[in-house]
Order: C-alpha cells, then sequence, then structure tokens
C-alpha cells in the first residue's frame, strides 16, 4: 500500500478524530517530554499517523522529524481511546484520538540534562525536557491517565479510555 502524505485525520461533525503514535524514551530515571508552554502541559513526543502508514512506522518518523533522533519502536506499551476538547485553538473542539505508545531504543546521543529544556530539529516549534520519573506525578502531564503506567512500564500493552 502507498504512503500518503496526509495525517490520519477526518472531521465528523463537532468532532476531529485522530489517529497518534508517541514514544517513550527512558534514560538514568528520566523520561524524555515535550512541554506545550501556551497551555502549560506536558504529552510524550509524537504526532499523527499518515493514511497508509503503520503507528510503529509513525512514531519514528515523527522523532526523526520533530526531533531528528533515528529510534527504534521496540514494543507497544498503551493504545489509549482520548477522548479531550482542544482549548490551543480557541475553538473548544472535541477529539476522538486513538493513541499508540511505543517503548523507544536510540542509537543516537540525546542531549542529556535533567530539566533542562532544549530545542528539537524544528527549532522554535517544540519544547522538550528530561523529566525524572519520580516527578510525574507532579506535572500537569496528559493524558494523565497514562502517567502510572510510564512509572512502572507494563510487561504487556495495555488497553485505557480517557475522557477528559
Amino acid at each position: 500500500m502507498e504512503l500518503r502524505s496526509e495525517d490520519l485525520t477526518v472531521q465528523v461533525g463537532d468532532f476531529t478524530f485522530n489517529h497518534r503514535a508517541a514514544g517513550i524514551l527512558i534514560q538514568e530515571a528520566a523520561i524524555l517530554l515535550e512541554y506545550y508552554e501556551k497551555e502549560d502541559y506536558w504529552v510524550l513526543p509524537g504526532g499523527r499517523v499518515k493514511v497508509g502508514e503503520d503507528s510503529k512506522i509513525g512514531v519514528e518518523r515523527e522523532w526523526l522529524e520533530e526531533l531528528g533522533l533515528e529510534v527504534n519502536g521496540t514494543r507497544l506499551i498503551a493504545l489509549i481511546e482520548n477522548f479531550f476538547v482542544n482549548h490551543r485553538t480557541g475553538s473548544q473542539r472535541h477529539f476522538h484520538e486513538i493513541s499508540m505508545y511505543y517503548q523507544l531504543e536510540s542509537s543516537t546521543k540525546i542531549p542529556f540534562q535533567i530539566g533542562q529544556k532544549f530545542h528539537g530539529a524544528e527549532i522554535d516549534k517544540l519544547n522538550y525536557s528530561w523529566v525524572p520519573l519520580t516527578e510525574l506525578v507532579n506535572l500537569n502531564f496528559r493524558p494523565e491517565i497514562l502517567t502510572n503506567y510510564l512509572v512502572n512500564l507494563p510487561e504487556c500493552p495495555v488497553h485505557l479510555i480517557n475522557h477528559e
């Protein structure tokens, strides 16, 4: 099947449906997170899967585009059916998102300094920071339902349903 350049995003009435893939990279008991400064919340780095693309390839592509890092999705940790309202656009748009979260490995050297924000390959567009796993519960992390699973990664993938 041919990969298309369009994100797997569909508008259905008042809802936007997204298929998202994100990565979990843990190093020295810290996790790499993406920070949305305007809204003051944290997420796992990733993005929308493209039409015809599988989620593992999608997360690897997103990390290369956004962080300039070659990663390998080693295993699926969680699948989340996520229902939320996006307040960023001011439109109060409702989202129904299917998100796949993969544990990652990288052979690329990654800047590692706890608590210091840095930019990825898309300079000035996205902020990243290594956060100690012990502090994850104190952050405005989304989706919050995933927090405990990141502190103690499950042996088998989990399916979660989240209504914010």
